[in-house]
């Protein structure tokens, strides 16, 4: 079913297979655009939570990491673990910049201290002679965050 045209011209099936564009779409919604930034802030100030059993780790907020059964895995601990990266936001699971030769993390082109500017990597480095990070049970390992399992993160924009 195709509603009326009221307008003189081509049918709206025919205008969009044309290539038009849905008016309502190019416009800015402010709304929109205040709520997705909303949701780029609560995402900068997430961690990488290992669960204490090294059964996995999730992508979440420091109060939504269980203090009994995880970890938030800040950069501060890693600090604490021989780490000298001069961050403040949260670690990511998975993603480090430590741990990627692809793009690297070197000046001029330093990943930023906000996460949701990241870069994906491309290539990550190797932290074995196999050339796969080594899963470790150490809860003191600088790479922690790179080594567990990830069960799961939010959303990236």
């Amino acid at each position: 079913f195709e509603p009326d045209n009221f307008w003189l011209g081509p049918r709206a099936r025919d205008l969009i297979r044309l290539g038009a564009k849905y008016t309502p779409c190019i416009h800015v919604d402010r709304q929109l655009f205040d709520k997705i930034e909303e949701h780029r802030v609560a995402e900068n100030e997430t961690v990488c939570c290992v669960r204490r059993d090294n059964a996995g780790c999730v992508q979440s907020s420091i109060d939504g990491c269980s203090k009994q059964l995880s970890r938030s895995i800040t950069w501060s601990l890693l600090h604490d673990f021989g780490v000298n990266e001069n961050r403040t936001r949260g670690t990511v699971c998975g993603l480090d910049p430590r741990s990627c030769d692809n793009p690297r993390s070197v000046k001029p082109k330093e990943w930023p201290d906000d996460l949701t500017q990241w870069p994906q990597c491309i290539k990550p480095k190797n932290h074995s002679k196999d050339g796969d990070i080594i899963l470790s049970s150490q809860q003191n390992d600088p790479y922690i965050n790179m080594k567990c399992t990830i069960l799961g993160r939010p959303c990236c924009y």
